[in-house]
């Protein structure tokens, strides 16, 4: 009908939550649910929009599906305010999870409250296979004086015994973090680290390919979209939104990839590419230190 905009199914940049939107990933879903079954935690991290909250959720909604009533889930991202503290963390955890909240109390102690999560946790494993999913875990590290050694031991404790699993999405590995929290916890030695990359081409051609009503995009529209987006995700979706949104109109390419360039760059991770830039510089180094050492050795 005249006047009516048309529906983009780019408009999204942040978690995919329509399974008919995600796309690949298909290694490192495999990866993650082969752990599972084993009630094996993973860690995933990489840079920031690369969709680890994305594949997070994903894993949440085919839990059922592809490991049965026998696993209960719970999905928690802590940017929420009810994960700022342990005590709501622990409280609300349970309460995703159908346990009692109400075990943890506000006037116990700390060590009192950890005990009441573990001994419920423990209690629902009777039953089940549990699997938190934990986005955001990077604001839990940040908080060292709340969520203390012995919070993490705790929760490394039950991994560790098999009453429960998790699945992590942070910006840096757990270990990392843990490192440089100098908490001194083995936390993240129960974990298995995804390290979260761009997308592959096969990937790239199945998203632009895909059904969508009212989408279809051209030969040189998709050209324009490659060029653009190379094989970030988010850059993806950015250049499909404007493009989809410009389509049927009369447009200059050049202006059109400028405003989509400058979209991407208010999303550019700058710091973990500066990072990237640094270690990549770091290993040329060490590997030319290494070859002067060996010639010099050699003669």
């Amino acid at each position: 009908m005249a006047g009516l905009a048309r529906h983009d199914p780019f408009i999204e940049i942040n978690i995919i939550k329509n399974p008919d939107e995600f796309f690949g990933r298909k290694d490192e879903l495999r990866t993650i649910f082969t752990r599972l079954q084993g009630l094996q935690s993973t860690s995933i991290y990489g840079e920031r929009k690369i969709g680890k909250s994305s594949l997070l959720y994903k894993v949440f909604c085919d839990i059922p599906e592809e490991l049965g009533n026998e696993y209960k889930s719970a999905y928690i991202d802590l940017r929420d305010s009810d994960y700022h503290t342990v005590y709501y963390f622990l409280k609300n955890v349970l309460s995703e999870f159908k346990c009692d909240p109400e075990v943890i109390l506000e006037n116990n102690t700390y060590n009192k409250n950890l005990i009441a999560f573990s001994e419920s946790i423990k209690e629902l494993s009777t039953k089940y296979k549990p699997v938190l999913l934990i986005d955001e875990f990077d604001h839990i590290i940040k908080k060292p004086e709340e969520f203390n050694k012995d919070f993490l031991d705790t929760l490394r404790t039950l991994g560790n015994h098999g009453h429960i699993a998790y699945i992590t999405a942070s910006l840096y590995s757990l270990k990392e973090l843990c490192i440089k929290s100098k908490l001194n916890s083995p936390f993240y030695s129960i974990f298995y680290e995804l390290q979260l990359g761009e997308l592959t081409r096969g990937e790239i051609t199945d998203f632009l390919s895909a059904k969508r009503k009212d989408v279809n995009f051209n030969a040189e529209e998709i050209k324009l979209i490659k060029e653009i987006a190379g094989n970030n995700p988010l850059h993806l979706r950015i250049a499909c939104y404007h493009i989809f949104a410009n389509k049927g109109k009369k447009w200059n390419r050049s202006k059109l990839k400028g405003k989509i360039q400058n979209e991407i760059n208010h999303f550019d991770d700058k710091e973990a590419r500066r990072k990237k830039n640094i270690r990549d510089i770091g290993k040329k180094v060490t590997k030319y230190i290494s070859k002067l050492v060996e010639n010099y050795t050699g003669n």
